[in-house]
């Protein structure tokens, strides 16, 4: 009733779920990494170049999770804001 605009809405919604789905592969480019530098090691292979593509996953990851937390902040910021101003003007 009082989120106005929906489109905020909509859009925060989209980018707390691209946010959340990011987080567990996050995750998982931390432990692959740590496993591939493992054995690396064993193996006497070169640890940079097993792990360079991982770091840069966890990189590119690190950015979208940090564009959708960002995002989704302001605009429900907004839509709260105007939830507190209409439920006031109901109140008074």
């Amino acid at each position: 009733m009082h989120t106005k605009p929906v489109w905020k809405l909509v859009v925060a919604v989209f980018f707390v779920v691209m946010a959340g789905a990011t987080c567990p592969l996050f995750g998982w480019f931390v432990m692959e990494s740590m496993t591939r530098m493992n054995i690396a090691a064993y193996i006497g292979a070169s640890a940079y170049d097993e792990v360079l593509p991982w770091c840069g996953a966890m990189l590119l990851a690190s950015a979208v999770i940090f564009l959708g937390k960002s995002v989704s902040g302001v605009l429900l910021t907004h839509v709260t804001a105007n939830v507190v101003q209409h439920v006031r003007e109901d109140l008074y």
